[in-house]
């Protein structure tokens, strides 16, 4: 600290900073560790609070500059759409062993119930693996797209 501790009332403080929400101002400086409260009466150390809100505005603003400064690089893209691609085939020939086995069970279905439960199946896992496959080929024009320095088309 350093100031050296003076605490003044919350009316005052919030006064001399300009302050209107006494709630929010009251969890602000109980955050910063500024507030003390004793039999019914609230007191705050100004001048540590003003430094510490300071502080958190010098903070918020690098956080900003930073952001705007940082290179827009496609890299961390680019890694996560080549992971996406390198786990198709196997999702894609798993998903062909679910509907290679629900298909067999509409083939050894009983009676008409199971047959009809068992065909709804196969049509939610046909869905799912055609999903898979138009995801793959977004995916593969996406990394194309990224690797040529492309922008990419936002679709979603």
């Amino acid at each position: 600290m350093s100031d050296p501790i003076q605490f003044v009332t919350l009316q005052v403080a919030m006064t001399e900073l300009g302050v209107t929400d006494q709630s929010d101002f009251v969890r602000t400086a109980q955050r910063h560790g500024c507030l003390l409260k004793r039999g019914g009466i609230t007191r705050i150390n100004l001048p540590e609070l003003k430094r510490l809100i300071d502080q958190d505005f010098v903070t918020a603003q690098e956080q900003i500059a930073n952001r705007r400064e940082a290179p827009n690089t496609a890299g961390k893209q680019i890694g996560l759409v080549r992971a996406r691609l390198a786990q198709y085939p196997k999702r894609l020939t798993q998903k062909a062993a679910k509907i290679a086995a629900a298909e067999k069970s509409v083939k050894d279905a009983k009676d008409r119930y199971t047959r009809t439960k068992a065909e709804a199946e196969v049509a939610k896992l046909k869905g799912e693996f055609n999903n898979l496959k138009a995801g793959q080929q977004r995916d593969e024009q996406l990394l194309d797209e990224l690797l040529n320095g492309i922008e990419p088309e936002n679709n979603g």
